[in-house]
């Protein structure tokens, strides 16, 4: 009889440890609160053409030719009363040629905008030697000439004429710099360049995200004055006028 509650006390721990682990199992495991992310705020929407937003664009141009007139060569005839004795003619022009132009701009405002453009063309300068006193033939002399011309341009959209959906015309007058280098870089000759004009933009595609918020074309037709580069003829003074007009691929930033 005195062994059965030894053996009872033994079991005691383990019965109370055993009831423990039962209780533990039962009760619901507390849950831990998840936090939610709050949503982020949506970015602005950027659309192109905004106040300032950057324009890039880069295509060909068509720069028009210079007629420098011309003039006879002559002499003062050894003969009482003496009298101009002509020896031949000249006629000279710088002639049309095409070209590369690169741009960038920055619009102000809407409407108003600034513009730096790059143009490089390669005309060439040809004079004709006619009614030789001696009866020589005709002859032309010709030289390439590399131009080269930076100019700032003031640009106003108007952003109330709608061409289609994403198309707009613009005006825009400006003044620049002008170097022109004969064929073999001996003769260099400077001035300076004004320019108005007028033409359009169009994107054919607009995104308000992204680095890039449109691509399009650009095409515009300028009336140029050219004071200084190469002259030719009897008039070498004053104002040179001629007309350039090109086509570009627009990149809207």
């Amino acid at each position: 009889m005195r062994g059965r509650p030894v053996r009872v006390a033994a079991l005691l721990p383990l019965l109370l440890l055993g009831a423990a682990t039962i209780v533990t199992a039962q009760t619901p495991a507390q849950s831990t609160p998840v936090k939610t992310a709050k949503p982020s705020k949506a970015a602005r929407p950027r659309p192109p053409f905004r106040p300032g937003s950057i324009e890039v664009d880069g295509g060909a141009l068509w720069v028009g030719g210079i007629d420098f007139g011309s003039t006879t060569a002559e002499i003062v005839a050894n003969r009482s009363p003496s009298a101009p004795y002509p020896l031949f003619k000249t006629a000279s022009q710088l002639k049309a040629a095409p070209g590369y132009e690169a741009r960038v701009g920055v619009r102000v405002t809407r409407m108003i905008g600034v513009e730096g453009a790059f143009q490089y063309s390669r005309p060439v300068l040809e004079t004709r030697v006619t009614e030789d006193v001696e009866q020589a033939p005709s002859v032309t002399a010709s030289n390439d000439i590399s131009r080269y011309v930076f100019e700032v341009s003031g640009v106003l959209h108007l952003t109330g004429v709608k061409l289609g959906k994403g198309g707009s015309p613009f005006v825009l007058g400006g003044a620049g710099y002008l170097r022109e280098l004969d064929d073999a870089q001996a003769l260099v000759e400077t001035g300076q360049i004004y320019h108005a004009g007028g033409g359009f933009k169009y994107l054919f595609s607009q995104h308000e995200q992204g680095l890039i918020k449109g691509l399009g074309i650009r095409a515009d037709a300028r009336l140029y004055f050219r004071d200084g580069g190469f002259e030719l003829g009897a008039d070498t003074g004053g104002m040179r006028r001629f007309f350039a007009g090109g086509a570009s691929l627009l990149v809207a930033f």
